[in-house]
């Protein structure tokens, strides 16, 4: 008897584990058409129908797009509900339509956050891609505009004035959260491309959930796909044209300033129920998003609020520049309108701080009311006042656009090993109120390190440096201004406050050590108060239960030169392991020629290129330790939870707490500003204050204490013994005796 299977439907030739016994031709077409699956025998004699794919047993058909599909599945091993998308049989030949599957997966690699839907595991099975994801119980909010439920335009009669109100709350809560889940990819380095309705997940308590980053762009590739592939309509347009934003629509470089334009023409459908562009054709649409301006939203709906409409208008603006420098921004502005303050979309006039004010204060409002006639002579002014108000949008449009552009110009530049970026001009980017420091002022820098997304980093620490300049203008008492300077990661090892190019910088505890060593004259003057933890951890299956089972085995690490790294060989070395004892050790980052060691001294040790950002280093060693390319790996415990349904292959051998960043003064500068510098970092205690500093990592800071050299004798102390036995073999004590 023949062990070759057939389709049930078509009887060609089929592998042992078909999905319901059909071919995946035959498959796809029972997904396109669901009622022909009632016509299809996909049953074995005597038991139940065969609905397994890998480990996933699928359910419901929940959405289908042109290229793809996602069922409703359950995951047999950990009993887990999941989304499970798979390639249509008509595109899995397609290398553009797998690379947008990579592309996602690389994307949700970045990402961590409660608003974007996570990928569980990315894979393939004879041939068909697939994606798990996190199960959203819910439904899209294409489909909730649609039937009326999250839209601010009524679909049947006039809605009384209150409810339009009560609804341009819900909306603008549902769009601040989605924008400050896109400022959080952005941070990471992702542009979305493709933000619209359908592809944000509303659950049962209203929370919004983003998904699909198959258009995404990780923005340390841009510079060499930029101009590569314009988008066009034929079969490839890159997104969807009512939402895509102007220069994505001409085929133009795209930054944030993309996907702020994407929410904000998602904002513009939830106010009136339509997108702000959108005719017969895809060509005409995109022509239309070119060439027009949008309608305003109160020209549909009398009743809208102009600030919100202001708010939907400037994220809507055609040029990238004008609109909000962030999604942050975005949220930030959104968020300012649902507490009645007034938004920073436009200045605020006398009439319109009058009328936000007694939005929040209706009992004082009512007490000056005798005073409403004082008003007259501003409306005769507010014609002159708007003047002056476009004259200063289309300076601040300007200068916010030479900015951007000059920092990111500097970043590509091979040439430059950091972008600096003066006070005003970080302010303006992170669309802060500047200050005028007049004369005698005292200029200062900050410094950091960083991998990419140089004006993304900026928008980060802008809040931060503002913030300090004013708490040590108070202590000084005078004008202090902060530029910063982003150094590139890339160019090496050399830390600029050693060369002294910066006066202050933040660091890793191990790299200060070493920066102390070539420039004794540097000074630890902070550590962040932030609680880190890190595992080594191993496949189940190799029998591995200590650390002292390491040995002959073969070890990842996240990077060479990193605190974490340095610690987990600390560890192992206090287990007996040394370097040459391992197989094979390998360092998934950078390696920095700075530290002797792995790289240079141990023919073991195999350096793999570079990941820019330092959370994929560290998903890149579970799943290499996933799939069997190494047993034994070192990560961030915070990265290792993430894996934590993996627990049934994962085994974690031990866990140890790492030292938080460093904040170092150069050489020289005056205790005067360094004591400055201390009294303003440690006294940010507000929760304002501290959500200011939760953008600063991952995990959240939650402040400053004064630090000493003295800190880190204990760490010196590790690296003349442990880590030098583990890279060595040769113990303290037989050093000694040496």
């Amino acid at each position: 008897m023949s062990d070759t299977l057939q389709c049930q439907q078509c009887q060609s030739p089929i592998p042992k584990n078909a999905l319901f016994g059909l071919c995946q031709k035959c498959l796809f077409a029972i997904a396109t058409d669901p009622d022909s699956a009632s016509q299809t025998r996909v049953q074995q004699k005597g038991t139940r129908p065969e609905r397994r794919f890998a480990d996933y047993e699928l359910g419901r058909q929940i959405g289908r797009g042109g290229m793809g599909v996602v069922y409703e599945a359950i995951q047999v091993s950990l009993h887990r509900r999941v989304a499970l998308k798979m390639i249509l049989e008509a595109h899995i030949d397609s290398p553009s339509v797998r690379r947008r599957f990579t592309i996602e997966a690389e994307a949700a690699a970045k990402l961590d956050h409660p608003n974007i839907v996570p990928i569980y595991e990315v894979g393939e099975l004879d041939g068909q891609p697939f994606l798990s994801m996190k199960f959203i119980e819910g439904e899209s909010l294409k489909d909730m505009i649609h039937h009326g439920r999250l839209c601010v335009a009524p679909r049947t009669g006039p809605l009384p004035k209150n409810e339009v109100k009560s609804r341009e709350l819900l909306v603008a809560h549902l769009i601040s959260a989605v924008a400050q889940a896109v400022h959080h990819a952005h941070e990471q380095g992702v542009l979305h491309r493709d933000l619209k309705p359908a592809n944000i997940l509303v659950d049962a308590q209203g929370r919004p959930h983003l998904t699909d980053f198959g258009l995404a762009k990780l923005l340390n590739q841009l510079p060499a796909t930029t101009h590569a592939n314009p988008l066009t309509i034929e079969g490839t347009a890159m997104g969807t044209p009512s939402y895509m934003s102007p220069e994505q629509a001409a085929g133009s470089q795209v930054t944030v300033a993309s996907d702020v334009y994407s929410l904000g023409a998602v904002l513009y459908e939830m106010l009136t129920g339509q997108p702000p562009f959108k005719a017969a054709t895809a060509l005409e649409t995109l022509r239309m998003v070119t060439d027009q301006q949008a309608r305003r939203p109160s020209s549909m709906l009398r009743l809208i609020d102009p600030d919100i409409e202001t708010i939907c208008l400037k994220c809507l603006d055609k040029n990238p520049r004008a609109r909000y420098p962030s999604a942050l921004a975005l949220a930030e502005d959104l968020d300012r309108w649902t507490r009645n303050e007034p938004i920073h979309a436009r200045p605020v006039g006398p009439i319109r701080r009058a009328m936000s004010w007694s939005a929040r204060n209706k009992v004082g409002a009512g007490l000056i009311a005798s005073l409403c006639l004082g008003l007259t002579l501003a409306l005769t002014l507010l014609h002159l006042t708007n003047q002056q108000r476009r004259r200063l949008d289309l300076m601040r449009a300007e200068h916010l656009q030479k900015v951007t552009l000059g920092v990111e110009e500097l970043w590509l530049d091979p040439t430059k090993t950091y972008a600096p970026i003066l006070s005003s001009d970080l302010k303006a980017l992170a669309n802060l109120v500047p200050r005028d420091p007049g004369a005698h002022v005292e200029r200062l820098t900050f410094a950091v390190r960083i991998n990419q997304a140089p004006v993304a980093q900026a928008i980060v620490y802008a809040p931060l440096l503002h913030h300090i300049e004013g708490k040590m203008e108070a202590i000084l008492h005078r004008p202090v201004v902060f530029d910063l300077r982003l150094y590139k990661m890339s160019m090496g090892p050399s830390q600029p406050v050693v060369r002294n190019e910066t006066d202050f910088q933040r660091m890793g505890s191990l790299a200060y050590i070493r920066a102390k060593e070539a420039a004794p004259g540097i000074q630890a003057v902070l550590r962040e108060l932030l609680d880190r933890e890190a595992v080594i951890f191993a496949r189940k299956p190799l029998g591995i239960s200590t650390l002292s089972q390491v040995k002959g085995h073969r070890v990842a690490f996240a990077h060479t030169n990193s605190t974490l790294s340095f610690l987990a060989k600390v560890h192992l070395a206090r287990a007996g392991v040394t370097a040459s004892q391992l197989s094979l050790y390998t360092n998934l980052a950078y390696v920095d020629p700075m530290y002797i060691g792995s790289a240079k001294d141990n023919p073991s040790s195999r350096p793999e290129g570079e990941m820019d950002a330092e959370g994929l280093a560290h998903k890149a060693v579970v799943r290499a330790v996933l799939r069997g390319d190494y047993d034994v790996g070192e990560i961030q415990a915070r990265y290792f939870e993430n894996y934590r349904y993996k627990r049934g292959e994962l085994l974690e051998l031990a866990s140890f707490q790492v030292p938080s960043d460093v904040h170092v003064a150069s050489a020289g500068l005056s205790p005067i500003i360094v004591k400055a510098f201390q009294e303003a970092m440690t006294s940010l205690k507000s929760s304002q204050e501290k959500k200011m500093l939760a953008r600063l990592q991952t995990s959240v800071i939650q402040g400053f204490q004064i630090a000493t050299d003295r800190d880190y004798d204990e760490m010196r102390s590790m690296i003349r013994n442990e880590w030098l036995q583990f890279e060595t073999g040769v113990a303290p004590s037989s050093q000694t005796r040496r």
